[in-house]
């Protein structure tokens, strides 16, 4: 795949009071959400080390009477690492008379930074929003607004601007870092989910604080004769638009703009009052168990630990705790390195803890203490554990595993005739595994006689299959252990493929659990691990145990006809008609179609094992095209893909809308696209998830009506929804001298691998 930096964020707003005033924009729209897109666009203020991607979404407004802002509202989402605004460390909020200014700087020309984590607007039930209160003069004429979070990529994630159903239909996206690649800006066809507020500026209209702290003339936190004295002074003083008079502190709620008798009477009225803002308690615990109600500093200072501002003593919890070995202590839970018990010592009964001690996966002493095990350099294995339970790693077989009942795999000409060699036999040939049943066997890797392609001898490993019987379906756990390395799981041998699996080193005990529908087409398999090196038979890494244990699997996704009918357990699914989709739900879960080739007679099949992808959007700039020559009428494309985006390291990604740019080129007669023959933006494609499996991501295919008349030479496909990308997958004619282009923002490259496609005249 191409390995492009990308960062797509959502944004994230603080919640505060709404200044008022008018209505400068309103594309936020009713408090249910109901006026949203669903789509997200990249605003986001990046750490130093991704500062090339920081980026803002901007949309404008009519500010034709020279309105001053008094509060901008925005709604927002996030992915990618993103755990929510709790994470965001600041808000920018930036006013620009143009695009083209974003695109130079994303300080505006009226800015405001607001520090800290934004907390989102209770009333707004359709999502995240936030709203910034500021007095801020603003241009007249048309104007751009951008709300960006100031977030930490490493440690939240990407953020963004939520869409708009409301507005013209044109916003913007500046990056002057160029990190996106389209430049300082690019139009977006969209609206941005903003709400802007707007007032007089007049600093006169905002309001005073409460009585009797609005005679608090010179903000010293007390109403005293220095306040009187400042009221005489500016008496008969009027603002002037710009600035409220000093002494102007009455009437309530925003004053009058003149300093009179009114304000001499309101500094008299809250004469002595004390102003000073009231710091926040609660409860504060002592060591000794005492508790009683502080501030935060107080209660530092006091040496106790503060439970939270508005807490009470309930969680102030003190008593004994017993240690390793049997000594007790009384002290807060929270500061217990052993053992709480609660109470008093005296009534605790702290005994000595004794158990297995493991000095190595091997080696094991019983009835240690923890102090004693130490002394052995050990590990404790914790309280009442014995050796015979093998905590330290794998202990052997026991006398009541069931053998293998073959010999350890070893220098042959005919490994097709493994007895439980599963697929790689022929016939295919299984063992059998019970639920609740463990199994001693034998693993190696092995030289086979003149199995090379060129008669010469190969390296194979010895593969062991054990059927088991699943008429109900349910929640499977395989337990697994031996002297060599292992990989070991469930496969669903109708497709060959892992349905999960887990790795051990030698001597190691590990587990792995999944939930699968009913039916019984199931193997646990063991097999050695060749990334440890080999392991022939004689070298004392052969011995493994592995083990099966059924309970009942929870609901899950139940799929028939492409349609996920809802979370039920294996069996009822079955009942429904449908397949049962472990760990998936249908909250989530997409269910998939039958795969199928193109029939069409003008396509290449995608490639469906050793697979490549490389990106193919528009907004990434790169764009990749497929020599299509003889091609005529085309009324449908159909492509192959899977969809991720790259930030660090690639996420996969899901957009049920994702629209495509297309286009039919003839040969310049260079090799590279000359003329369009057709061209169409923004078109969105019929899309389905299929059912082939492809590692951790998920294959789609992609059905875009296009009305191609005339014969082209070059197909271009290419996502152009933004926030997540079209990564187009190679043909199963790759490597047979077929060429592709790839344009890398405006030079073209030319590709030796051939993409999947089909088209339908």
């Amino acid at each position: 795949m191409k390995t492009l930096p990308n960062c797509l964020c959502i944004l994230g707003l603080t919640a505060a009071a709404n200044a008022g005033g008018m209505v400068l924009m309103d594309q936020v729209g009713s408090n249910d959400g109901a006026d949203l897109d669903g789509n997200l666009a990249a605003s986001q203020i990046f750490e130093a080390a991704y500062s090339v991607y920081s980026i803002a979404a901007l949309d404008d407004f009519d500010n034709s009477g020279g309105a001053a802002a008094t509060s901008v509202s925005a709604v927002v989402g996030g992915w990618n690492g993103y755990v929510g605004l709790d994470g965001v460390q600041g808000l920018s909020l930036n006013f620009y008379n143009t695009p083209d200014e974003a695109g130079a700087s994303l300080t505006g020309y009226a800015n405001a930074e607001i520090t800290g984590a934004p907390t989102a607007d209770p009333d707004f039930t359709g999502g995240e929003m936030v709203t910034v209160a500021v007095n801020m003069p603003l241009n007249s004429g048309v104007q751009h607004v951008a709300l960006l979070c100031v977030n930490e990529f490493a440690t939240n994630g990407q953020t963004g601007a939520a869409g708009s159903a409301i507005g013209d239909g044109q916003s913007w996206q500046a990056n002057p870092g160029g990190g996106f690649g389209f430049g300082p800006f690019q139009v977006v066809a969209g609206n941005f989910a903003y709400r802007v507020m707007g007032g007089s500026g007049d600093p006169c209209d905002l309001p005073l604080a409460d009585a009797p702290c609005n005679a608090d003339v010179d903000m010293n936190n007390v109403v005293n004769v220095e306040d009187l004295l400042a009221v005489i002074g500016t008496f008969g003083n009027v603002g002037d638009g710009s600035s409220r008079p000093a002494g102007d502190c009455a009437p309530l709620p925003n004053g009058d703009c003149v300093v009179n008798v009114e304000d001499v009477l309101a500094v008299i009225a809250g004469f002595g009052a004390d102003c000073t803002p009231v710091e926040p308690t609660g409860s504060c615990c002592m060591s000794n168990g005492d508790c009683s109600v502080y501030t935060e500093a107080e209660c530092t200072a006091m040496g106790g630990g503060y439970l939270g501002d508005d807490s009470d003593c309930s969680g102030c919890v003190y008593g004994a705790c017993c240690a390793g070995d049997g000594s007790c202590t009384e002290v807060l839970d929270s500061d217990c390195a052993g053992t709480f018990v609660g109470g008093t010592c005296a009534d605790a009964g702290c005994t000595a803890l004794v158990g297995a001690c493991c000095l190595d996966t091997v080696t094991c002493l019983d009835s240690l203490t923890p102090n004693d095990c130490e002394l052995f350099a050990g590990t404790f294995a914790g309280d009442g554990t014995v050796c015979s339970d093998s905590p330290c790693g794998w202990g052997g077989c026991s006398d009541n595993d069931t053998p293998e009942g073959l010999d350890c795999q070893g220098d042959t000409d005919d490994p097709s005739q493994d007895e439980n060699g599963g697929l790689n036999s022929d016939p295919p040939s299984y063992g059998a595994i019970a639920d609740g049943e463990t199994i001693c066997g034998t693993m190696s890797t092995y030289t086979c006689i003149g199995c090379g392609t060129d008669g010469s001898d190969a390296t194979y490993r010895d593969t062991d299959w054990y059927l088991f019987d699943n008429p109900d379906g349910g929640s499977y756990t395989v337990t697994v252990g031996g002297a060599g390395a292992l990989v070991a799981g469930i496969v669903d041998i109708t497709t060959s493929s892992f349905v999960g699996f887990v790795n051990t080193a030698g001597y190691e005990v590990n587990s792995v659990t999944v939930n699968i529908g009913a039916g019984n087409q199931y193997a646990v398999i063991v097999l050695h691990d060749f990334d440890a090196g080999e392991a022939p038979c004689g070298t004392g890494q052969n011995e493994y145990t592995v083990s099966l244990n059924r309970d009942n699997a929870p609901s899950a996704a139940c799929c028939a006809n492409l349609e996920c009918l809802g979370d039920y357990s294996p069996a009822d699914c079955e009942i429904l008609g449908g397949t049962y989709v472990g760990d998936q739900s249908c909250d989530t879960y997409e269910c998939p179609e039958t795969y199928a080739d193109c029939d069409t007679g003008n396509g290449q099949n995608p490639t469906l094992s050793g697979w490549w992808a490389g990106t193919s959007d528009t907004t990434t700039g790169y764009i990749r095209y497929e020599d299509v020559r003889d091609i005529t009428t085309i009324s449908s494309i159909r492509v192959w893909g899977i969809t991720g985006v790259y930030s660090g390291a690639w996420t996969a990604c899901y957009d049920p809308a994702m629209a495509f740019d297309v286009g039919l080129y003839t040969d310049d007669g260079t090799g590279l696209p000359g003329a369009a023959v057709y061209e169409a933006a923004s078109i969105v494609a019929d899309q389905a998830a299929l059912d082939v499996p492809f590692g951790s991501w998920t294959l789609r295919r992609f059905d875009i009506p296009v009305d191609v008349t005339a014969p082209g030479d070059w197909l271009k496909v290419a996502s152009s929804s933004g926030n997540c990308w079209f990564l187009w997958i190679s043909s199963s004619l790759d490597g047979e001298g077929g060429t592709s282009l790839l344009e890398n923002n405006g030079v073209f490259e030319v590709a030796d691998r051939d993409l999947s496609f089909c088209l339908t005249p």
